[in-house]
């Protein structure tokens, strides 16, 4: 049940994410009929407005299919169930270390395909976003929303919108793998060496260099991941 203290578009948020969830998890296989508005009204304490909110906007993302006269039901084509990481299952240092191995993979190729496509213009926006960083860090800032916007000029780039996308999409998560690893202060005491890292993955796409640039990114990450089990040590 949730809080009657939200706001009814809060609400609508929650509540949507958790009819995804049970069908992105198969608890209604595709095909199910969902329960009746007043039905899900009762079992999750909201409106009928609500519920009928959240129902139009899972069949606009193409999860659930309407029926005249028959109600509402999950849609056979699973092509519109969207990728989701529940938000309680990011809480360990091992999920923090499986949403780092994710970011690994994407963000190694995006920073090979940089140093292929990159326009001059684009390359310019890695090298400001780059020096913001390092602003950050001299000003004595923890320099996350810096970092992150370095990761995502990288990511626009390799002018592939849906590498663009997945970057957006797992930032949300890089916050609490700073919480995890001790907060503003440990960053701090690692910024140097974090700064280093962000300077080899810069150089190798600025040489054009895709090999280089793709290792760079990996060394970074692996060394992240490594910063996470000697904090879970301490």
């Amino acid at each position: 049940m949730f809080s009657a203290k939200l706001k009814v578009s809060n609400l609508t948020d929650q509540f949507s994410e958790a009819l995804t969830s049970r069908i992105a998890e198969g608890q209604w296989a595709p095909g199910t009929r969902l329960p009746t508005e007043q039905a899900l009204s009762g079992e999750f304490g909201v409106s009928r407005t609500v519920v009928r909110e959240a129902i139009s906007r899972l069949k606009s993302e193409g999860l659930v299919e309407t029926r005249q006269g028959a109600g509402a039901f999950v849609a056979q084509n699973k092509l519109g169930i969207p990728f989701r990481i529940a938000r309680d299952s990011v809480e360990s240092f091992e999920a923090t270390v499986e949403v780092l191995e994710l970011r690994l993979a994407v963000e190694s190729e995006a920073a090979a395909l940089a140093a292929e496509r990159a326009s001059r213009k684009q390359l310019q926006a890695i090298r400001s976003a780059l020096d913001a960083v390092r602003a950050a860090f001299e000003q004595g800032d923890d320099g996350v929303n810096e970092d992150l916007a370095l990761h995502r000029t990288i990511a626009q780039a390799t002018n592939n919108s849906k590498y663009v996308d997945l970057t957006e999409f797992l930032e949300r998560y890089v916050r609490h793998q700073i919480q995890i690893t001790g907060g503003k202060i440990a960053r701090a005491s690692r910024m140097a060496q974090t700064q280093k890292e962000h300077e080899k993955i810069v150089q190798a796409i600025f040489a054009r260099d895709a090999d280089a640039a793709r290792a760079a990114a990996r060394e970074h990450f692996r060394k992240g991941i490594e910063r996470i089990e000697r904090s879970r040590s301490h």
